[in-house]
């Protein structure tokens, strides 16, 4: 109904057709936007809020899907072992948290740390005679994976590699710049031996020859100026690269490390 006396007060203003079919189009979108449906979250944050809310029976049926459809997710396969933990099934448990440390190593996923770290518990808790206990539903603590000491050496241990890595990979480039340079100082002296020798003291010789020498030197700057100013982009880029992955890896263990101690 409001749309139609907005409407009907437009067909009586005396703006223009264009004007006015642009007003139209903004009015209709904006009476038509509300009943856009916002995005669905994905199944991992589903399973994730299960989880966190402590509804452990809908949140196991959801990683048990979820790990069937994607067996590479780690997240959800790190969830799923901690899940089985929680009802008493360690040995299931074992399987996934081994997924995790052996698809999680290469990359250096955190999942892998923390499943690493819950194998170990489970380890020292069967040598001590408690895995019986554990099957048996006796109600024995999940692993406390993920605590705040271990993720924060890993997470500095995996930050170094990734400066080491950086600044090797900006050597390089340094390496590579100065090689050009040298490169291009060296054709322009070449060029400049090349010259033609004066064979007398004629004026217009002598300015052509200091021609050619001022247009070689001007080559000379433009290309070593191009390649410093390249190398310059390089390193942002390359900074700006592992600036990213160091931020989404904090990011990332913020987020395992709550999962690790929330058992």
């Amino acid at each position: 109904m409001v749309l139609l006396l907005k409407v009907d007060l437009l067909k009586k203003a005396s703006w223009s057709r264009a004007l006015r079919l642009s007003l139209l189009l903004v009015l209709f979108l904006s009476c038509g936007s509300s009943t856009i449906a916002a995005e669905p979250a994905s199944p991992v944050k589903a399973l994730r809020r299960e989880y966190d809310a402590g509804h452990d029976d809908a949140a196991l049926r959801m990683a048990q899907n979820l790990v069937k459809k994607d067996p590479h997710n780690l997240t959800v396969q790190y969830l799923l072992g901690n899940l089985l933990i929680k009802k008493n099934r360690s040995v299931e448990a074992k399987t996934h948290y081994q997924v995790c440390v052996q698809k999680g190593q290469a990359s250096h996923a955190p999942e892998a740390a923390y499943a690493a770290q819950a194998l170990e518990q489970i380890r020292q808790r069967e040598t001590a005679g408690g895995s019986a206990k554990a099957d048996s539903g006796s109600g024995s603590r999940a692993p406390l994976s993920g605590t705040t000491a271990d993720s924060a050496r890993y997470l500095q241990e995996q930050i170094a590699l990734l400066q080491k890595e950086k600044e090797e990979k900006i050597e390089v480039k340094r390496h590579t710049r100065d090689d050009k340079l040298t490169r291009i100082k060296g054709d322009a002296n070449e060029q400049m031996m090349s010259l033609p020798r004066l064979s007398s003291r004629r004026v217009a010789q002598q300015e052509a020859r200091n021609e050619a020498r001022e247009q070689i030197e001007a080559e000379t700057n433009r290309l070593q100026e191009q390649v410093k100013s390249d190398f310059e982009r390089e390193v942002s880029s390359l900074s700006d690269y592992y600036d990213k992955r160091i931020a989404a890896l904090k990011e990332h263990y913020e987020n395992i490390e709550g999962l690790g101690r929330r058992h």
